[in-house]
């Protein structure tokens, strides 16, 4: 269910300052190609309320699909430690 208005949504991007909530990338919302905003629920299995939604980067709400928030972010932390571990001892294939 979408339980926002438009208003609210734009007042949101503008309060996040055109950023993405997780990444902090820039995001836009031009009809083009180059849009990269997309309206992410924080908690998936939530509806689109104005204490669940975010903007994110499309790439980010992709990647995230149906995971909590905290969840993805546990994924993210757990890809970036070990990247981080092992790039000293990477090895070519």
């Amino acid at each position: 269910e979408f339980e926002i208005s438009i208003y609210f949504a734009w007042k949101l991007f503008l309060k996040q300052e055109r950023l993405c909530a997780l990444t902090g990338w820039e995001i836009h919302l031009s009809p083009s190609a180059t849009k990269t905003a997309s309206l992410d629920r924080i908690d998936s299995s939530k509806d689109y309320t104005q204490n669940n939604v975010q903007w994110v980067h499309k790439d980010v709400n992709r990647a995230k699909q149906n995971f909590s928030q905290n969840r993805f972010v546990a994924i993210c932390e757990a890809v970036n430690r070990r990247q981080l571990s092992d790039s000293t001892t990477l090895h070519t294939v």
